[in-house]
């Protein structure tokens, strides 16, 4: 999936999340060992957080660029587009410098917006906390609903 030398973003979640991070990590650097690492935790609107609470190894840290994100360090955000309901999409610009983006998560209903984990670990995961904040508004629409893919918004 990547050549050697390639710059990897992998994705985990944030403390507030309980996953099996440091297999997931290890599992897939196994499978890519020649790779430019960067591991971000997507944090979405939490801001920043404790990386001793992510439950890594000292050697999985010290092998990559660690991206403790920030949702409102503007420097670090660039702009992608808007959504068809009009949110901007701010990501950090670890998702779009890579040559090849892994989300990893665990896949579980979601309050409002049907499952969480894959695409959320990228927005809002490494969004902006101003655009996250306009897209979880989406929650009071009608059809907004955990385990609903088809037609929730």
């Amino acid at each position: 999936m990547a050549s050697p030398g390639a710059r990897v973003t992998l994705i985990v979640s944030d403390p507030s999340r309980a996953e099996p991070r440091a297999q997931l990590v290890a599992a897939i650097q196994q499978r890519l060992p020649d790779v430019r690492w960067t591991l971000a935790v997507a944090t979405g609107t939490h801001g920043p957080c404790n990386l001793d609470a992510l439950g890594l190894p000292s050697d999985i840290l010290a092998n990559a660029t660690v991206v403790n994100h920030d949702g409102h360090a503007a420097t670090d955000l660039v702009e992608v587009g808007v959504t068809p309901r009009g949110t901007p999409v701010r990501l950090h610009r670890c998702v779009v410098d890579a040559d090849l983006v892994i989300a990893t998560g665990c896949i579980r209903p979601h309050y409002f917006a049907g499952f969480g984990a894959g695409v959320k670990a990228i927005f809002p995961g490494l969004g902006e906390a101003r655009a996250i904040r306009q897209n979880h508004t989406l929650k009071t629409a009608p059809g907004a609903r955990a385990g609903i893919v088809d037609g929730n918004p």
